[in-house]
């Protein structure tokens, strides 16, 4: 009998089987066959390495036998095989094998004989790492869930697929309505155009994303926010996912704005502060040269009057005399506005420098209250000085303080009505020496006490008309006490006087 194509036959059959079993040693996944009775009837190297048994010791045996650990009816293992061997289907899943510690990823096929054919790989490093990101994406998630800003992550090509809470917090939408592209319902509409463009820039460019506009809240307003999203790639340089974030800014740029309003606010009140200071030295600048200019003239006529009444050039008839006297009296007025003017005009200026020297106040004070005499007696006022025994030094320009108690005396004296009386005291106080002028006149109503020391000031009161005033004294008595480092008060009643006190530092004598 010619046997040459059985022979043949069997030699390919052989060679086809040795190329399998070639194919099964050298793959990369272990590969055990069972019959249909659960008998191990193949096994590769690989499988012998994982298994950590021997071919000759496995093959033949029941494969719950050599793994004991799966032929627990509740193990996935013993699940799945039985599930393929009885529906003859292929079965994928993963599963944690106990007494190697390691995680297996399973392929079973069912065999025309009825057994299976199980191909599986250790996979224990790519759970591990799967495990790892997972960790660490719900690690992220936690971040971007607990952080005040609102968080978004997009696909490649810019689809949104993650909001966190803030963001469902802020519009009042549920998650599913600002997906993929449903975000562009709560942009400003006045902002949407930029929005998209830029947005699709960075997608075609992988440049990162930014720009500030506008997004609906819940309640219907519209917010400012800086977004920004930057792009994660892969080893390759592939985008595989950008995240972002949006922060609310509408309060920093109100701020800002608020800033730049008051900013240019301030400039506008420099700059009239400027024209003010300008128009006001200028002014200050006038006043000095008219009344120098009107003092030199007043002089020389108080001087040819003066001399006129005196008798230098004839005998003056009693008409005459009159007449004279009305007009010296009436050139002296003007001296006084002209030098109340100049003296304001040169403190106003900071020309007025203090020549400080300690010097006893007692006597200043009793000079003033003689030099005025005439005046008291003239007007039948009682005027009385109360201050203990003993020297008071004070530090102070000498003929300024003279002044200034000069024009407090005769305002008291010029606003307290005939035959009334006016108090002088002079007191201690922490350090301090007070002089208190205090009179019985007309008295300043409690409205009109704060324009006591204003430049210019005059108030209606029964005598003000009578005695004129150019309303500068008590101003230039403050400015002067001012640059003595004092304070002066006031404290009066209508109708029943007023008190003056000016507060010097002092030292007192042993």
């Amino acid at each position: 009998t010619d046997m040459t194509k059985q022979v043949r036959a069997e030699e390919q059959q052989k060679e086809l089987s040795q190329q399998l079993v070639d194919v099964l040693e050298s793959m990369g996944d272990a590969f055990f066959m069972l019959d249909k009775d659960w008998r191990v009837t193949r096994v590769n190297h690989h499988q012998e390495k994982v298994s950590e048994t021997n071919r000759k010791d496995t093959i033949g045996k029941s494969f719950w036998e050599v793994f004991p650990a799966t032929a627990d009816p509740k193990s996935n293992y013993w699940i799945e095989y039985h599930k393929v061997a009885k529906t003859k289907k292929p079965s994928h899943f993963i599963e944690h094998y106990g007494p190697l510690d390691v995680w297996t990823e399973v392929n079973a096929y069912p065999t025309p004989d009825g057994g299976i054919s199980v191909f599986f790989r250790d996979i224990s490093q790519r759970k591990q790492a799967e495990d790892a990101l997972k960790e660490s994406e719900a690690r992220l998630r936690f971040m971007a869930e607990s952080m005040p800003q609102k968080v978004f992550t997009a696909t490649p090509n810019g689809e949104i697929d993650y909001f966190n809470p803030q963001w469902i917090e802020f519009t009042g939408l549920a998650f599913e309505e600002m997906l993929e592209w449903g975000w562009i319902q709560l942009v400003h509409p006045d902002d949407l155009d930029e929005n998209i463009r830029r947005w699709q820039h960075s997608i075609k460019t992988g440049e990162p994303f930014e720009l500030e506009h506008r997004f609906l809240r819940a309640d219907g307003q519209y917010r400012w926010h800086v977004s920004r999203a930057q792009p994660m790639r892969d080893s390759k340089g592939n985008i595989v996912r950008w995240f972002g974030s949006n922060t609310d800014i509408e309060d920093i740029r109100r701020t800002a704005a608020h800033t730049e309003e008051l900013e240019q606010k301030t400039a506008t009140l420099k700059e009239q502060r400027a024209q003010l200071v300008a128009i006001n030295s200028a002014k200050d600048e006038f006043i000095s040269l008219a009344s120098h200019q009107l003092r030199t003239p007043a002089t020389s006529v108080k001087q040819y009057i003066g001399m006129m009444l005196e008798g230098y050039a004839e005998e003056v008839m009693p008409t005459q005399r009159d007449f004279l006297q009305r007009a010296y009296d009436s050139n002296e007025r003007q001296l006084n506005i002209v030098n109340d003017l100049l003296k304001v005009a040169s403190v106003d200026a900071g020309k007025v420098k203090p020549r400080i020297e300690k010097f006893d106040l007692s006597p200043l004070i009793k000079e003033t209250l003689e030099g005025q005499a005439a005046k008291f007696t003239e007007r039948e006022q009682n005027v009385t000085l109360q201050a203990t025994a003993g020297k008071w030094l004070v530090s102070a320009d000498r003929d300024l303080l003279r002044m200034v108690l000069e024009n407090l005396i005769d305002n008291a004296s010029k606003y307290t009505y005939q035959g009334k009386a006016i108090k002088v005291k002079l007191l201690k106080s922490k350090g301090n020496v007070e002089i208190s002028i205090q009179d019985e006149g007309v008295g300043v109503p409690e409205d009109k006490l704060n324009k006591l020391f204003q430049k210019f000031s005059r108030l209606d009161n029964p005598l003000s008309i009578a005695v004129g005033g150019t309303g500068l004294g008590l101003y230039w008595v403050r400015k002067i006490i001012d640059l003595h480092h004092g304070t002066i008060t006031v404290a009066s009643q209508e109708g029943k006087g007023s008190t003056f006190t000016v507060t010097l530092p002092m030292k007192r004598l042993v």
